[in-house]
């Protein structure tokens, strides 16, 4: 049986606090990414510190309280800030819908392992691992390393061959995200998801993030419940969405529809 990774991407709303320190060589694919998560904080500290209020808040994307609270974490440094796990930290629509917060301790303990984030300060991270609390876009180009994306690619797929290999990847991640992550360094054929509207036109925006945690907590609870779940097939047990068309392309072409009251 495949062992099966679920891909997400992170989210710009985060949790604030936490506790301990964040060391960047801690958790699931730290052995391999350490280093280069240290490089991408000094990176990051350093324009933060040096850059002036106009052009952080570009760079941020944010303003006021947010541009803060984003400008103090990157001169920081981060390494030895406190930590929440992923699956806490993260709050946008995503992670709203996949609601761990309310899951069974077994559905938990699997997404702690088994969901994987792709991160612009991180690289990969399991759901478990611990985040500090940060701001960084996967789009975003940081000097002396230039665009994010290319340069974590080759070092995202080291760690995915190293410590998830034979894995296949159920791959929900936007295309910010996926340019950077190569899922087939795992060794299997991934299943790509990409959602649809009525229309036939692709979903965007609210509707489809939530629509893409709701899929994600169906997948998760049906293997933790079920570990022999395969996800190649014409359903996916206990995901609904209103009047939503759903595509997965992978090792086969698999077309489902969804029915139900929309989460």
């Amino acid at each position: 049986m495949a062992r099966l990774l679920v891909a997400l991407p992170p989210s710009e709303g985060k949790q604030i606090g936490g506790r301990g320190a964040w060391e960047p060589s801690a958790g699931r694919f730290g052995a391999t990414l350490g280093p280069a998560r240290i490089e991408v904080a000094d990176r990051l500290g350093a324009f933060a510190r040096r850059a002036g209020a106009a052009t952080l808040a570009s760079f941020f994307g944010v303003g006021g309280a947010h541009l803060d609270r984003a400008v103090e974490s990157a001169r920081s440094g981060l390494v030895g800030t406190p930590v929440l796990p992923a699956l806490d930290r993260y709050t946008g629509v995503v992670w709203e819908h996949l609601a761990l917060g309310d899951a069974s301790a077994a559905t938990r303990r699997w997404a702690a392992r088994n969901v994987v984030v792709v991160s612009g300060l991180l690289g990969v991270v399991a759901a478990g691992d611990p985040v500090p609390d940060y701001r960084l876009k996967m789009a975003a180009r940081l000097p002396g390393i230039g665009p994010l994306a290319p340069w974590w690619k080759t070092r995202i797929a080291a760690a995915l061959s190293e410590h998830a290999r034979g894995a296949t990847v159920v791959d929900l991640l936007p295309k910010e995200h996926a340019v950077a992550f190569d899922s087939d360094a795992t060794g299997r054929a991934p299943i790509v998801v990409r959602f649809q509207a009525a229309t036939g036109a692709h979903a965007a925006g609210h509707a489809a993030k939530a629509a893409k945690g709701v899929l994600a907590r169906a997948l998760v609870e049906a293997r933790a419940e079920d570990p022999a779940t395969v996800c190649r097939t014409a359903s996916v047990p206990g995901f609904r969405w209103a009047d939503e068309q759903m595509t997965a392309a992978g090792g086969q072409l698999v077309t489902m529809r969804a029915s139900g009251k929309e989460h």
